[in-house]
């Protein structure tokens, strides 16, 4: 009778384990993709976005496929005082997938301010 106990719970203690051992994977598989997103949003940022609205390109080891979608149509912008702004802004939507070996690891959603400049400052 003892050792049926002691094979259950050796059993018990095994799955346990594995189960933990299998989370802690996807935690680093999550927290290894932290500065991929990161990068990527900050290179998704620095587009042109009236002149593209999709595309892909690598970062990390990953590949980031976008769409960006005018949430908000281009208009004026006000200077803290409100006088007019030198920059016409626009608010786009961003979906982007993170694809490692083809595979979708991630999916992402940013809102970005497009812009562009309309009036040259003159002091």
């Amino acid at each position: 009778m003892a050792l049926v106990i002691f094979s259950a719970t050796a059993m018990a203690f095994a799955d346990l384990l594995n189960v933990n051992l299998n989370t802690l994977g996807r935690v680093q598989e999550v927290s290894a993709q932290i500065p991929a997103v990161k990068n990527a949003a900050a290179q998704l940022r620095a587009l042109n976005l009236k002149s593209e609205q999709t595309g892909e390109f690598e970062q990390n080891g990953h590949r980031v496929v976008w769409q960006a979608k005018l949430l908000e149509p281009y208009k004026d912008s006000q200077t803290r005082t409100g006088y007019q702004g030198y920059h016409r802004v626009g608010l786009y939507h961003i979906d982007f997938q993170m694809l490692k070996d083809d595979l979708v690891v991630g999916e992402y959603q940013l809102r970005v301010v497009g812009f562009e400049t309309v009036r040259v400052p003159s002091f």
